[in-house]
């Protein structure tokens, strides 16, 4: 399948934004899947700028009525990045819908590749780990013919991703392609997960207002 996700951002100075984002998937049905208003705010924890923590929270209004679709998102991330080293530890609460929450961390090194005064390619290899809350479903045999079906909730590890990225930038445009390799996690009522991969293409375009 292929998916297609516009968003546009508003940012004020180094510590307000909000945005607005869809997305549309060619095998969903209906194919233009949400829209999400999304707010943050974020804080810098030491003099040099290194150490930032951002607060999100987010609406999301589904075209799909499913009743265990959660609505709204708040998240908090802590984030590191000297030099080239970007490191980010987040979390998340869903709400409005089968409440569940999530962490997710991450890491990336960004490579000049070749450039000048006016543009630039380079690659940031990132490793991505997702954990998150899900119920599962376990047969318990108490006696014999005698077998019963319990569901509990357990939080664990479901994803690790490794993307490839290639980035052009030039002036205020940016282009980037990406490969992504994901490596799911089977929990114990589960069969082994095979990894799947994707290829993404993103442009971006930043202006002063």
């Amino acid at each position: 399948q292929f998916g297609f996700t516009p968003s546009v951002s508003y940012m004020r100075g180094k510590n307000f934004f909000v945005s607005m984002s869809s997305a549309y998937f060619s095998e969903l049905d209906p194919k233009w899947d949400f829209v999400s208003i999304s707010s943050g705010y974020s804080i810098f924890l030491d003099q040099m700028e290194n150490l930032s923590l951002t607060g999100v929270y987010s609406r999301i209004f589904f075209n799909d009525d499913a009743e265990e679709l959660n609505p709204n998102r708040f998240s908090l991330a802590l984030a590191f990045q000297k030099n080239k080293l970007r490191m980010r530890l987040s979390g998340g609460y869903l709400f409005g819908g089968s409440t569940s929450f999530y962490t997710s961390a991450g890491a990336s090194y960004e490579i000049l590749v070749v450039g000048s005064d006016k543009w630039d390619v380079n690659i940031s290899p990132q490793l991505s780990f997702l954990m998150s809350e899900q119920t599962v479903s376990e047969q318990i045999s108490s006696a014999l013919f005698n077998t019963q079906t319990l569901e509990r909730d357990v939080f664990d590890l479901i994803n690790t991703k490794l993307s490839l990225p290639i980035e052009y930038d030039t002036g205020n445009w940016d282009f980037k392609l990406s490969y992504n390799i994901n490596f799911p996690k089977a929990l114990a009522s589960e069969n082994d997960l095979s990894p799947s991969g994707f290829v993404s293409f993103s442009v971006g375009y930043f202006s002063s207002l």
